[in-house]
C-alpha cells in the first residue's frame, strides 16, 4: 500500500529535499548497500527508480515526470527507510 500514513520507522540521517520541486531533489544520508529511490504516482505505478550510492553522501537526481503528487519511497534490502510526498511544479 502507498498509503501517506504509514510511519516507516525513524532514519533520521537519510533527507529527501525539496518536497515541491520542478524535478531537481537531493538525497543525502548514510545509505547501506543495496538501497533504492522510487517514486510512485497515485495509482501505485512506479514511475521512476534510482539505485543510491553507498555512504553517507549527497546525490542530486533529475527526475522527467509530470506535473503533480508523487509519493517516494527510499528503501535497503526490503526495508523501509523513509517514505513522503513530493510535489512536481513548473
Amino acid at each position: 500500500c502507498l498509503s501517506d500514513t504509514f510511519e516507516p520507522p525513524s532514519y533520521p540521517d537519510i533527507s529527501v529535499t525539496p518536497s515541491i520541486t520542478s524535478g531537481e531533489i537531493t538525497l543525502s544520508g548514510n545509505f547501506p548497500a543495496g538501497t533504492r529511490f522510487e517514486v510512485y504516482n497515485l495509482l501505485g505505478q512506479r514511475v521512476y527508480y534510482y539505485e543510491v550510492q553507498i555512504g553517507n553522501q549527497s546525490q542530486t537526481l533529475f527526475m522527467s515526470l509530470a506535473l503533480g503528487t508523487y509519493i517516494y519511497r527510499v528503501q535497503a534490502e526490503g526495508t523501509l527507510l523513509k517514505s513522503g510526498k513530493l510535489v512536481l511544479i513548473h
